[in-house]
């Protein structure tokens, strides 16, 4: 690890600084490199001004990003005191090295596997996605969320103000007449009441033609029906004159014979 080792505190394994509990293993509280230095103690959500503070929030930052544990702790905090100078907390560097500005992924993540040197350039061009044009750290992203909030309330603040003022005046009775309120509604109900009338007259209107239509399509239909007896009749009437006639003819002719 490219941390320093604090001093040790005599109860734990000098090498690796933890307790042997059999299958687990516990970090020492006292002399573990991420531990030691404050680690239980530091709030991640505060901005850490001093110089101890920010060498702490670094630690802090190696401890929760095992990938950053190969830079030194002097290295992370000089790459990292000006967010920190800028109000920013040890979370929003850990959302800044996780995502872009536009709340989309990162192109390319560290992994423990990198040297140094490319750590360094990947934790660099991370955190210059979160700086303006002339290198300055822009807003975190507690203090955006902080802004909207801010925002939101002074909205919700005015609405509430500008409705305790509607409430808070006198009623007026003559108040709906001056505006001509009373007027309008007026007319909105005679307009109602006409539309609804013209409904009706259109409704029984179409009612009545498909009436009238059914009584022509009817009288078309008895029409036809009396043209077809009148045609079965006649056909029934030419049948029985033409067999007593082509009878005769045959007798004629037997009798000629």
């Amino acid at each position: 690890m490219a941390i320093e080792m604090p001093e040790w505190c005599g109860a734990c394994d000098p090498l690796t600084r933890r307790f042997n509990l059999g299958d687990l293993e516990k970090r020492c509280p006292d002399c573990h490199p991420y531990w030691a230095f404050g680690h239980s103690s530091i709030d991640p959500t505060c901005v850490p001004a001093t110089r101890l503070e920010q060498e702490r929030a670094a630690r802090w930052l190696m401890y929760e990003m095992v990938s950053l544990r190969a830079l030194a702790v002097v290295e992370l905090r000089r790459r990292t005191r000006a967010f920190f100078e800028q109000g920013w907390t040890p979370l929003d560097v850990i959302h800044a090295l996780d995502f872009d500005p536009d709340g989309s992924r990162v192109r390319a993540v560290a992994s423990t596997n990198d040297s140094a040197d490319l750590l360094e350039r990947r934790v660099l061009n991370l955190l210059s996605s979160w700086c303006d044009e002339h290198g300055r750290p822009l807003p975190s992203p507690s203090q955006q969320a902080a802004a909207r909030n801010r925002r939101l309330r002074e909205r919700q603040r005015l609405t509430r103000t500008k409705l305790a003022e509607i409430a808070s005046r006198p009623p007026n009775p003559q108040g709906s007449a001056r505006s001509g309120a009373r007027q309008v509604a007026a007319e909105a109900i005679a307009k109602g009441r006409a539309i609804k009338a013209e409904g009706r007259r259109r409704e029984q209107a179409a009612l009545d033609r498909q009436q009238s239509d059914d009584v022509s399509y009817e009288r078309r239909v008895q029409q036809t029906m009396r043209q077809l007896d009148k045609f079965r009749f006649g056909v029934l009437s030419g049948s029985s004159e033409t067999a007593p006639r082509a009878k005769g003819d045959e007798h004629d002719h037997r009798a000629v014979a």
